[in-house]
């Protein structure tokens, strides 16, 4: 991880722009996007031969996760961790390096930054 200059979290993506923004010294309005691959956006699934329908769009959390042995497998299994451990160690060494930046950025300028970037983001 010490030889990468900036590593962005997926799942503190908002974060992860201001602070790349701050760092390299971009206006809050070079990094406003749009959302287009959103949960809550329709599919077209295949339903037979040439035929299509729109349905809700997958979301594993919410199909797979309502299911109770699933849920137990990837919540308790000591297999599913054991298989997993090493994206398990990346995302914490990311989201720790990530945390270091802001830090390094100072919290207070960075908090400002980020209110600021949801508050235009919501416009």
């Amino acid at each position: 991880m010490k030889r990468y200059d900036f590593v962005g979290v997926v799942e503190r993506f908002d974060e992860s722009l201001v602070a790349m923004q701050l760092l390299l010294g971009l206006e809050t309005s070079d990094i406003l996007y749009f959302a287009v691959n959103r949960k809550e956006h329709w599919r077209k699934a295949k339903r037979r031969r040439n035929k299509f329908e729109c349905r809700d769009s997958f979301d594993w959390e919410v199909d797979l996760l309502g299911e109770p042995l699933i849920t137990e497998y990837v919540t308790k299994s000591k297999e599913w961790y054991a298989n997993n451990y090493g994206d398990y160690l990346l995302y914490h060494a990311a989201s720790q390096s990530l945390d270091r930046t802001i830090l390094k950025i100072g919290l207070d300028h960075f908090s400002q930054e980020l209110k600021r970037f949801r508050e235009l983001m919501k416009r």
